[in-house]
C-alpha cells in the first residue's frame, strides 16, 4: 500500500470510540473537546504568568480566580448556546413539535450543536459575568480570544475522528474515503476547518497578541477572520437541502456574513475610539 492510498483510507482505520466499558464509552470526539478546553485554560494561565494582560482593568490579586470563573461560565454558556443555536438556526420545527428533545439525549447522545449559537452563548454569558463583577469585558476578551482558535483546532479534529461533517465529493488526491465502502473521495472539510478556523487564526492572533492596536480589536478580528474562513470552507461542506437558502448560500454562510459585518463595524467603532484617545493624549502633552 502506497502513502497516497493509506492517506485516503485513514477514516476506515479510525474507531470513533477510544474505549467502552459496559454502556459507557469514551469517544475521540469527547477527547477533542477536553483537549480544547484544557488548551485554552493552560495558555491563558501561561499568559498570566508572563503578565500578558491589562493590570489596570483586571485586579492582579484575583486574576486566577477570575479566569477560572470565566472559564466555567464559558463552558456552560457555550454548551447551552450551541445546543439552542442548532435548533434555532437549523431545526426550529423541533422547538414546537418536541421541545424536550433539546435537553434530553437520544440513543447516540446529544446530536446537534451550532458554533454560531455557542459564540452567542459565550458572549452573553461572559458579558453578564463581567457586568455583575464590574470587570472589563474587553480586558477579558484580550486575554482569552488569542488562544481560543487553538481550542477550535482540537474540536474540529474531534469532528474528523467522529466521522462527521464530511465535505462534498472530489477528484483531488487530498480527498478521503469517508467510509470503507465509499467509492468516492470526499473533501476532508473538518481538517480544512481545523487548519483554517483553528491553527491559522491562532497563529495570526498569537503573533499580534501584545500589540496595543490589536488588544483593542481582538473580538472584531476574530469575527472577521473566522467568518471569512468558515464562509469559504462552507462551499466544500455537505449541507442538507433545507439548510441552503435560495440554492446559493447555506445557513452557516449567512451567519458567517453576519459575523463579518459585525466584526467590521466593531473594528471601525473601536479603532476610531482608540485613535481619538491617542490624539487626545498627544494634545495633552
Amino acid at each position: 500500500m502506497n502513502f497516497l492510498n493509506f492517506y485516503q483510507n485513514i477514516p476506515s482505520y479510525i474507531n470513533p470510540e477510544i474505549i467502552q466499558v459496559g454502556i459507557l464509552s469514551i469517544r475521540w470526539y469527547s477527547l477533542g473537546y477536553i483537549l480544547a478546553f484544557l488548551t485554552v485554560l493552560m495558555l491563558v494561565y501561561w499568559r498570566i504568568s508572563k503578565k500578558e494582560f491589562d493590570l489596570e482593568k483586571l485586579p492582579k490579586n484575583k486574576i486566577e480566580e477570575i479566569v477560572l470563573d470565566v472559564f466555567l461560565v464559558s463552558i456552560a454558556s457555550l454548551m447551552i448556546g450551541a445546543r439552542l443555536g442548532y435548533f434555532i438556526f437549523y431545526d426550529w420545527q423541533t422547538i414546537f413539535s418536541s421541545p424536550w428533545g433539546i435537553f434530553i439525549p437520544g440513543k447516540e447522545g446529544f446530536f446537534g450543536f451550532s458554533f454560531h449559537g455557542g459564540l452567542i452563548g459565550i458572549s452573553i454569558g461572559v458579558l453578564t459575568y463581567t457586568q455583575i463583577k464590574k470587570l472589563s469585558f474587553k480586558a477579558i476578551s484580550n486575554l482569552f480570544i488569542p488562544v481560543i482558535p487553538l481550542g477550535l483546532f482540537w474540536g474540529r479534529l474531534g469532528n474528523f475522528f467522529n466521522g462527521e461533517l464530511w465535505g462534498k465529493k472530489t477528484t483531488q488526491p487530498w480527498g478521503m474515503y469517508s467510509e470503507s465502502n465509499n467509492p468516492f473521495l470526499n473533501h476532508p472539510s473538518q481538517l480544512y476547518e481545523a487548519l483554517g478556523e483553528g491553527l491559522l487564526i491562532f497563529i495570526i492572533l498569537w503573533k499580534i497578541r501584545n500589540k496595543k492596536w490589536a488588544q483593542n480589536n481582538f473580538l472584531s478580528l476574530f469575527l472577521i477572520l473566522y467568518g471569512s474562513i468558515r464562509f469559504l470552507i462552507e462551499f466544500f461542506r455537505v449541507s442538507p437541502p433545507e439548510h441552503v437558502i435560495l440554492e446559493i448560500l447555506t445557513i452557516g454562510q449567512v451567519l458567517c456574513l453576519g459575523m463579518i459585518m459585525g466584526g467590521i463595524y466593531l473594528f471601525k467603532f473601536q479603532s476610531s475610539n482608540y485613535f481619538k484617545l491617542i490624539k487626545s493624549k498627544s494634545n495633552d502633552k
